[in-house]
């Protein structure tokens, strides 16, 4: 499961088969999801979340929001964070174990845990991995720029392979293909307005 697919990638494009085939298309898949994540979120590490441990207290707030889907199923749940209850070890160094997560309120930042943590097992505090959009995205659009991404993606392929086809390269003679224009990067960036073309190391 993905924001880009197959079938909406030949609907959208005019590469066909014997250009580009199914198998690789769906090889450049994974690559042009991530890589829309990637401009419309900010990855967050080990931060310290809000919420009284207690002993009975179960949600938690983070930072940043709305929490982003990471895994490309179009919905934010326990699969698209990590927490960890941080405490410390006989020698004082913290100690980070995973706990399980029950809920997500992408929205509001709000992550609710399967068990109240407590001073016993959290003395350091309660920690989480996420990453959250930069502003608020429509699902459908990200899915759009994903597919031109991966047309972009495609586009590259084609031409390397053309360009390879009809000339004997010695060692950087080919020019770098993704140096060139490209309009279904433009479009993938269209969908994205905020997100930041230096980014996709082109």
């Amino acid at each position: 499961m993905g924001y880009s697919s197959l079938s909406k990638l030949r609907l959208l494009t005019h590469f066909t088969t014997a250009e580009i085939s199914d198998a690789d298309v769906q090889s450049l898949m994974p690559e042009a999801d991530r890589a829309i994540l990637r401009l419309a979120t900010v990855e967050v590490y080990d931060e310290k979340l809000s919420g009284d441990i207690d002993g009975s207290n179960k949600k938690f707030t983070t930072a940043h929001k709305p929490i982003a889907d990471t895994d490309f199923d179009s919905d934010v749940d326990a699969d698209d964070v990590t927490v960890y209850l941080v405490d410390y070890d006989d020698e004082m160094n913290e100690v980070h174990t995973e706990t399980t997560v029950s809920s997500v309120n992408a929205r509001d930042g709000i992550i609710t845990l399967a068990e109240a943590p407590t001073t016993t097992n959290a003395e350091v505090g309660v920690f989480a991995d996420y990453r959250y959009y930069k502003m608020p995205v429509d699902y459908d659009v990200l899915k759009l720029a994903a597919n031109y991404y991966l047309a972009h993606l495609c586009e590259m392929k084609i031409r390397t392979e053309r360009a390879l086809q009809f000339t004997t390269p010695e060692p950087g003679a080919l020019p770098p293909l993704t140096s060139a224009k490209s309009r279904w990067l433009e479009l993938a960036l269209s969908q994205l307005p905020f997100a930041k073309p230096l980014l996709l190391g082109v």
